[in-house]
């Protein structure tokens, strides 16, 4: 990725000719160029170019933050993203001009902190970009993982692998069920409450990213969770689990079920290539 003297991404030249430019001439002329380039400052496009100094990184708090650091968050995600967003001509809303109507919505975010982080998700989510993402950076509390695993499969979710919990006990659930609700919402309810927060480049990107948001815990020790499969629907307490065992904490997750596949009527089927690693 370059940066041009414009303040434009993507390669720019720094000097272009009709005229053919001797062996001779060519070490002087890059030396001038670069000097040049040194000498001068990007300039984006954009009004609202911001000059800032972040502070360093403080503790996580779930206390609600101030009116000043609200706005400050949301400037910085603004000025990130117009100045690095190769793709900022695909948002719904017009990336130069629309920052105004989204700093009284930040401002009025005052109540909690998910509250405030609900807002720049909205934010963001404008800009149709599976690479964005805002995560509320907070200690996880108990039960913040579900035992199960989700891909979509024909746009439903479907659990693809278990885990087991610290005494080696499978959930019960299975390979191949699919989950209808969660604590008394409609999968369709869930989705609709968090499409508005995700940002995603396609229809499959977004029900991708749908169905991961269903593998959390919501904090609590027991989910109550129907789903159906062959002998019909069911509705089972699903305990989750410790976020101890998230990637990245440094802890090697439970032992999984036996890998995961399926045959179909017609002698089709699929398997969960992942179970295989």
């Amino acid at each position: 990725m370059l940066l041009s003297k414009r303040g434009n991404l993507g390669p720019q030249p720094d000097y272009a000719t009709s005229a053919p430019i001797g062996e001779a001439e060519l070490a002087g002329l890059a030396g001038r160029l670069l000097e040049e380039r040194k000498s001068l400052k990007p300039q984006p496009s954009h009004p609202f170019s911001l000059e800032m100094r972040f502070p360093p990184q403080e503790p996580v708090s779930e206390k609600p933050i101030s009116r000043e650091k609200r706005l400050l968050g949301l400037f910085k995600i603004w000025t990130v993203i117009a100045y690095m967003d190769l793709n900022v001509e695909n948002a719904s809303i017009d990336w130069s001009t629309d920052l105004r109507d989204w700093i009284g919505k930040v401002e009025e975010a005052e109540t909690t902190l998910p509250d405030y982080y609900n807002v720049l998700r909205r934010f963001t989510a404008q800009l149709n970009d599976s690479h964005i993402g805002i995560s509320l950076v907070s200690p996880l509390p108990p039960g913040s993982v579900s035992p199960i695993q989700l891909r979509p499969i024909e746009s439903k979710p479907v659990v693809v692998r278990t885990l087991r919990d610290a005494a080696g006990d499978d959930p019960p659930i299975q390979v191949g069920d699919e989950i209808l609700t969660i604590n008394g919402k409609t999968v369709e309810e869930l989705f609709a409450e968090r499409r508005p927060l995700i940002s995603a480049s396609t229809p499959g990107a977004m029900l991708r990213n749908l169905v991961n948001s269903l593998m959390g815990g919501q904090g609590k020790d027991t989910l109550e969770v129907t789903f159906q499969n062959e002998s019909g629907r069911h509705t089972v307490a699903l305990k989750t689990m410790s976020p101890q065992w998230l990637p990245g904490s440094g802890r090697q997750p439970p032992p999984g079920t036996p890998p995961s596949y399926k045959i179909l009527d017609g002698g089709f089927g699929y398997i969960n290539l992942d179970t295989l690693i």
